[in-house]
């Protein structure tokens, strides 16, 4: 009888030991993430003069962003072409703005390093990662000019 009353004791110690675990590796990846977090000198010297692949992490849905060094980007996502630019703020966030809006509505995120690429922090926007990232474009073709 008394092993009996001792199994729930023993599942719910159990379930608090995996939570702390659970609890301690989500701690121990933000620590890693804030700790590459790009500052505003490094997001100004990195995300100018690049082109990325990636996806989201919600979703899995591919995207492609091309940065020219001026800042002026070319978007697409989910069979949409956009073309905006990018700023960076003083506390590093990058910053973009699409012609779709008169430029009015910023999405802002912070960027941490990953491994060669980046992941894009955003609120509601959600997780940016790329899959592949190229460094020294000069020049990005526009909507009307193929990519593929």
């Amino acid at each position: 009888m008394t092993s009996l009353y001792k199994i729930p004791k023993i599942i719910a110690f159990t379930g608090l030991l995996t939570g702390c675990f659970v609890l301690n590796a989500a701690a121990q990846s933000e620590r890693e993430t804030s700790s590459n977090i790009l500052s505003m000198a490094e997001a100004n010297a990195e995300l100018f003069g690049i082109w990325m692949e990636g996806e989201t992490a919600q979703t899995k849905e591919s995207w492609r962003e091309c940065i020219q060094p001026d800042g002026v980007t070319f978007y697409q996502f989910g069979g949409v072409e956009l073309v905006g630019k990018l700023t960076i703020q003083n506390d590093g966030k990058a910053c973009f703005s699409y012609e779709t809006s008169n430029y009015e509505n910023e999405s802002c995120f912070r960027v941490s390093r990953s491994g060669k690429g980046y992941t894009f922090w955003g609120g509601v926007e959600g997780i940016f990662t790329t899959k592949s990232v190229q460094h020294n474009v000069d020049f990005c073709p526009s909507r009307d000019v193929p990519t593929s």
